[in-house]
């Protein structure tokens, strides 16, 4: 008896040549997708490229401003010492100047205190005790300047 010739390769075949079929009709929108996708990645390499270089550049503006403000604030810093320094001296002579202007007002008061003071005393040693030993009276004179 004779065979029957699988039918079931010729099936497979007829498949596969249909999925190379459809494989040709789709390969031309594949390849025209990754020359796409390779010219958006050199785009984006260029882009990129472009992009770091003017970083590079505003980094470097950066970092002169930077500079630039940290000698203003030294000059600054050096500015407000030698005006401290200077004001030493200045106000130093104000307070001695001052102190002085309040001694010299003082001074006058001083005396006129002191003479009142030694008037009630005599007064005082007078009217309390006439009887009072004279070296001693004398003694207390000179002590308070009476003479």
């Amino acid at each position: 008896m004779p065979k029957d010739p699988d039918r079931s390769h010729l099936a497979d075949a007829i498949q596969f040549m249909n999925l190379i079929d459809l494989a040709d009709e789709e390969l031309p929108t594949a390849r025209a997708t990754v020359e796409k996708s390779k010219a958006a990645a050199v785009t984006a390499r260029r882009d990129l490229d472009k992009h770091q270089q003017w970083l590079g550049q505003h980094q470097e503006l950066y970092t002169e401003a930077v500079e630039g403000c940290e000698r203003r604030l030294k000059r600054q810093a050096f500015m407000g010492a030698c005006k401290q320094a200077a004001w030493l001296p200045i106000q130093l002579v104000a307070t001695a100047s001052t102190g002085l202007l309040h001694a010299t007002l003082a001074y006058p008061r001083r005396r006129w205190l002191r003479a009142k003071l030694q008037i009630a005393f005599r007064s005082w040693i007078t009217r309390a005790s006439p009887n009072l030993h004279g070296n001693f009276r004398s003694a207390f004179r000179q002590w308070i300047g009476a003479g």
